[in-house]
């Protein structure tokens, strides 16, 4: 694909923090990503995902609601096609075998 034609996955990315969002969105939309659609509050996800289609989802571990790994499993059974990419501040090796699997 050309550096002037951008790509056309739409990316769902979910994180409590709107700087982190307003970030993520940037880079992406720089990289040439126009389809991304945002989201600070975990318990909308459900609806956000029934609603339109979605080719992967960037995932904050650490939120307040429904915390990412509880998302994470909600995803995978609710939607097993989408892949989800963990994007954390977090170091914990326990916490990232539990995501892989």
């Amino acid at each position: 694909m050309s550096a002037t034609q951008p790509y056309t996955a739409v990316i769902l990315v979910v994180d409590d923090e709107e700087p982190i969002l307003l970030a993520i969105d940037t880079t992406l939309q720089m990289a040439g990503w126009n389809h991304i659609v945002t989201c600070s509050d975990s318990r909308k996800v459900a609806d956000i995902l029934a609603a339109k289609p979605v080719d992967i989802v960037l995932l904050d571990l650490n939120m307040p609601h429904i915390n990412g790994e509880e998302l994470l499993s909600q995803i995978g059974r609710q939607n097993p096609d989408i892949p989800v990419v963990v994007v954390t501040g977090a170091v914990e090796i326990e916490t990232a075998v539990r995501c892989m699997k």
